[in-house]
């Protein structure tokens, strides 16, 4: 029996190592690539995807109270979905499409940073 985090991990493999096939090799998808394959996703798939998005915020998270380096300033007590993170994405690739073509894990950050502006 394996656990949800293994099956969830394995879908991601198969969810990029797909999109991986059809496209040229490249070190990380952009924000754009990941918006696509999300829009192109099945349920379990968006689920796996919207997983990653919170995992790639979260560490983001952890890193700034760690570092006591502010990179984005949400309100207090705000946890973010998956689902929110991935509209956030969306809403900011859309005003500035120059985040698309980041590396996804950095459209993220910056789609955060114009969202929630520190003082």
């Amino acid at each position: 029996m394996t656990s949800p985090l293994v099956s969830k991990i394995s879908g991601l493999c198969l969810i990029f190592g797909t999109a991986l096939i059809a496209e040229p090799a490249k070190a990380e998808h952009s924000g754009s690539d990941m918006l696509r394959i999300y829009g192109s996703a099945n349920a379990q798939e968006k689920q796996t995807i919207e997983g990653l998005v919170r995992a790639t915020e979260n560490g983001m998270s952890w890193f700034s109270a760690a570092a006591k380096v502010k990179l984005y300033c949400p309100p207090e007590k705000l946890a973010l979905t998956g689902g929110q993170i991935i509209d956030i994405l969306r809403r900011e690739v859309g005003e500035a499409p120059s985040i698309g073509g980041s590396p996804y894990g950095l459209a993220i950050l910056l789609a955060l940073k114009r969202t929630f502006p520190c003082p």
